[in-house]
């Protein structure tokens, strides 16, 4: 309990420092490396880019590392079906971060499909893993969505060790949603497993554009930085 006041300390500091520090975005446009097209992306308060640059690099070999081949080697072994019975597990997992997401902003329709969702498939679809019921809302509501829609400023650009790229606000909201989601409320034992299992989950999906990303970028770290804070910004469109 006392690290977890420590955490909170911090990110209310670091929410404190975003608030009275925002810096003003500009756009820019920046050519895609899986497009032939430019694409258009504000410009993100960078004043951590040194340490950044490190912690993305340290990052790239942990994913490349210990990800990638147990992905490669174990999880693409695995029958499709049964990923995707893994992945619809997870999803139904984190229902509730949707749901509060989609309070946030007052998004009272997609609050009750989600519900609904969550409640179906919970019931019929053995805990999730098979999908019965399938609402497939625009984008996904999170927590950094929420904060957004009540005019928190993202902040600074933040690469963090093991979760990568963040902006102070999405870092924030991250936070809030250790506290929501029910993995935390397991057994450390449980709770160690399923974080890993999810996190393998999330890097087979994410890789194949991660390495597309890598490969064609000259400057992998802007690159990807570029290309992160413009999904989160499309997102906040939607």
């Amino acid at each position: 309990m006392k690290k977890e006041k420590i955490l909170l300390l911090i990110f209310l500091l670091l929410v404190t420092t975003q608030i009275g520090c925002a810096k003003p975005e500009g756009c820019v446009f920046y050519e895609d490396p899986l497009s032939d097209e430019e694409q258009p992306v504000c410009e993100v308060w960078d004043p951590f880019e040194p340490l950044n640059r490190v912690t993305f690099y340290i990052n790239d070999k942990v994913y490349m590392w210990g990800l990638e081949p147990i992905n490669k080697n174990l999880y693409e072994k695995i029958p499709e079906p049964v990923r995707d019975c893994i992945g619809n597990f997870f999803y139904n997992l984190s229902s509730p971060i949707r749901i509060v997401g989609a309070i946030m902003q007052g998004k009272g329709e997609i609050v009750g499909l989600t519900m609904n969702e969550t409640i179906t498939n919970s019931s019929f679809g053995i805990g999730g893993i098979f999908r019965p019921a399938k609402f497939n809302p625009p984008d996904e509501e999170d927590i950094d969505q929420g904060l957004a829609y009540w005019g928190f400023g993202e902040g600074a650009y933040i690469v963090w060790p093991l979760f990568g790229p963040r902006t102070f606000r999405s870092s924030f909201g991250n936070f809030g949603e250790y506290f929501i989601s029910p993995v935390k409320y397991t057994g450390s034992v449980e709770r160690f497993s399923l974080q890993s299992a999810d996190s393998i989950d999330l890097w087979h999906d994410f890789s194949p554009t991660y390495k597309g990303i890598m490969d064609g970028s000259v400057d992998q770290y802007t690159a990807i930085k570029r290309a992160y804070i413009s999904e989160r910004r499309e997102n906040l469109r939607q």
